[in-house]
Parts: structure tokens; C-alpha cells; sequence
């Protein structure tokens, strides 16, 4: 939009999330439309409302995109939960190569620092990180990374040293750097409860395990993970993935009853 100054700064742009925010807080969008806007905790900017009238030229209505903007492929609206998202029809498309590849490496996942969403887009190019499994392949190419310009020798380190370090981690860490959809950090501390082992839950998924008899689990994310076992798994290579982690307990196999038979106000 239109630049204007926000409790100090300059502010041009706010996200609105999915479809469903943006219906709401639009109606139907187009170009001219009259927003208003504020920075939440004088920080983030947000549309707030906006003028829904109809009585605008059909030429300014905006369209939702038909095709994916990185890979051209069709678009579609999906319901996830109670909320519309417009996402690409396209598995391989990079743009959710990259998404995959950011929640890998993120701190809630593996925790691999040195390797921004820019950094990653650049090895996307490059076809080093083609799935995942490519982040445990990066090292084979440090020696030419490290004579590129923005990456020098100390950072080429500390990144392979950051690589190695995540190849040791928890079975909840490593489910939820999955990007199994909805299957966050609390759900895969759940999964972990019954499942002990990779083999153990990949067995499962691959199998006819009714996932929803788990507690917080529903038809839904029984489906998912059933799903990403079927699509994703080959798609990201993570027989050899899995293959490359060393598995230590998980922190919630430790318990304690110090707090049962308590009542805290």
C-alpha cells in the first residue's frame, strides 16, 4: 500500500496471513481500496479493517493467482481446519522446498544455525539441496562455497560444525523437523510417548496405526501423517535421512510423580 508513517516509521506493507483473514478483513479486494492500518505492540503492521465497498471499476478487482508464481504450476484453495489457504498443486515446487528446508534447520527442528532462507534459496539454485536429506550433503561442497563471495572459511566451519552437531538429537525434535503437516512440537511430543524409536512410528505410518486414538490426535492428523508417508517420505528421501541422525531419549521418557495427588491455584 501506500507508504505512510506508523508510530515512527515508514510502513508500506503487511502480511494477511491466508485467505480467510483476507476476506474477512477486504471482503473483495481491489486496487484503490481505502485500509487502515496499525503496527500492533508498535511493532507489527496490520490491516485492520477496511472499506468493503462495491462500487469500484470491475477493471481494479484483484484476482487470486491462478498459477504458482515460482513454479507456475496451478494453484488451489484448500481448507485447512477452519481456514482457506491458496497453495501451489505442485509437491516438488522449490518455494515449498524451501519452506520444508527452513522448518528443518529452524530451532523447534534440527537447530542448524548459518543457514538463512537466503542462504538455502542459493543452494536451491545451485542444486545442492534438491530435498531435506541433501542438508547431511552440503559439506561435499563447502571447499567451493568457502571461495564465494559472502562465505568465508570461519563461517564454512561453524555451519559444517552446526551440521554435525544436529546429526545427534531427540525423536521429538526430529518428527517435528518433518514438516508433517500440523505435526508441531506438542504433537510429536505425543507421537513420542508411544513410539520410542524411528522404526517404531515409520512402521506405524506406514502401516494402518489409527493414529487418533492418541491423545489430541483427530481424523485429521491421522490422515497427515498417513499422507506424508505416502507422498513425502520418498519425496525428501528420509529413509536416508533418518539414516544419518543419531537418536538419543527423548526428554518426556524421564518421568517423575512429585507433583501427583498436588492442587495448584
Amino acid at each position: 500500500f501506500e507508504p505512510v508513517e506508523i508510530d515512527g516509521t515508514i510502513v508500506e506493507r503487511a502480511s494477511l496471513s491466508n485467505l480467510s483473514v483476507m476476506e474477512d478483513t477486504l471482503g473483495i479486494p481491489f486496487k484503490g481500496q481505502t485500509i487502515y492500518v496499525t503496527k500492533r505492540n508498535m511493532i507489527i503492521p496490520k490491516i485492520e479493517r477496511a472499506n468493503k465497498t462495491f462500487t469500484f471499476p470491475k477493471e481494479n478487482k484483484l484476482h487470486m493467482p491462478m498459477y504458482c508464481p515460482i513454479c507456475n504450476s496451478p494453484t488451489e484453495i484448500k481448507q485447512d481446519n477452519d481456514t482457506k489457504v491458496l497453495v501451489c498443486t505442485n509437491p516438488s515446487c522449490k518455494g515449498k522446498l524451501l519452506g520444508r528446508l527452513s522448518h528443518f534447520v529452524s530451532k523447534k527442528g534440527m537447530d542448524i544455525d548459518g543457514l538463512s532462507d537466503e542462504t538455502l534459496k542459493k543452494f536451491i539454485e545451485f542444486g545442492w539441496a534438491k530435498n531435506i536429506s541433501d542438508i547431511y550433503n552440503l559439506p561435499t561442497h563447502f571447499n567451493e562455497l568457502s571461495k564465494m563471495n559472502g562465505f568465508g572459511k570461519k563461517s564454512v566451519v561453524k555451519l559444517q560444525t552446526s551440521i554435525e552437531q544436529s546429526k545427534t538429537t531427540d525423536l521429538q525434535h526430529f518428527i517435528a523437523a518433518l514438516s508433517i503437516p500440523n505435526i508441531g512440537t506438542s504433537q510429536s511430543k505425543e507421537l513420542c510417548k508411544t513410539f520410542k524409536t524411528w522404526d517404531d512410528f515409520s512402521a506405524a505410518g506406514f502401516g494402518n496405526y489409527d493414529f487418533s486414538q492418541l491423545e489430541g490426535f483427530g481424523a485429521v492428523l491421522n490422515s497427515n501423517i498417513h499422507i506424508w508417508f505416502d507422498t513425502m517420505y520418498k519425496e525428501d528421501q528420509i529413509d536416508q535421512l533418518a539414516r544419518n541422525i543419531t537418536f538419543t531419549e527423548n526428554e518426556n521418557s524421564i518421568s517423575t510423580e512429585i507433583l501427583k495427588g498436588k492442587t495448584f491455584v
